[in-house]
C-alpha cells in the first residue's frame, strides 16, 4: 500500500473512530477532509482515486444528500491537484490554509442542503473548522 493511501486510510479510521467517541459532531475534526488533502498532496496524480474514495467514506456516514456530498469530496481533490501545481502543497502551512477553506466550504454545504442557519451554528462551524485545522499537525506527525 502507498503512503498516500495509508496517509487517507488512516485518516479516515481515525474521523469514524473520533465519532463514535465524541458526542457533538461539532467537537470531531474532519479528518477524512485532512487525509484527502495530504494524500492529494503526496500523489497529485491519483487525486481522482483518493477523491472518490474520502467521497464514498463520507457518504457513508451521510444520512442525507450523499451525491452532493461525493461532489464535494471530487471537487476539493480536484483542487489540491490544481494547486499542486502552483504551490507547494508539502509545505504544512499550505495544507493548513487548504484544509482551513476547504473545511468551511464542506460545512457551510451540509448547514445549506439541510437549511440550518443560526449564529450558533455559525460559531459551532467556526470551531469545527479549527479544530480541522489544529489536526493538520497532528496527522502530519503520526501519518508521515
Amino acid at each position: 500500500m502507498t503512503l498516500p493511501m495509508r496517509v487517507l486510510l488512516g485518516c479516515i479510521a481515525l474521523h469514524l473512530l473520533l465519532a463514535d467517541v465524541v458526542p457533538s459532531p461539532w467537537w470531531v475534526p474532519d479528518f477524512t477532509l485532512v487525509g484527502l488533502v495530504m494524500a492529494v498532496a503526496l500523489a497529485p496524480h491519483r487525486w481522482f482515486v483518493l477523491a472518490m474514495l474520502a467521497g464514498v467514506a463520507a457518504m457513508v456516514w451521510a444520512i442525507r444528500f450523499p451525491g452532493p456530498i461525493l461532489m464535494t469530496y471530487l471537487i476539493i481533490g480536484m483542487g489540491v491537484r490544481v494547486m499542486t501545481m502552483h504551490w507547494d502543497m508539502a509545505d504544512a502551512r499550505v495544507q493548513a490554509l487548504t484544509v482551513s477553506v476547504a473545511s468551511l466550504l464542506v460545512t457551510l454545504e451540509c448547514l445549506w442542503l439541510h437549511e440550518l442557519w443560526s449564529l450558533s451554528l455559525l460559531g459551532l462551524t467556526g470551531v469545527h473548522v479549527v479544530m480541522t485545522v489544529l489536526a493538520v499537525p497532528v496527522t502530519r506527525r503520526v501519518l508521515l
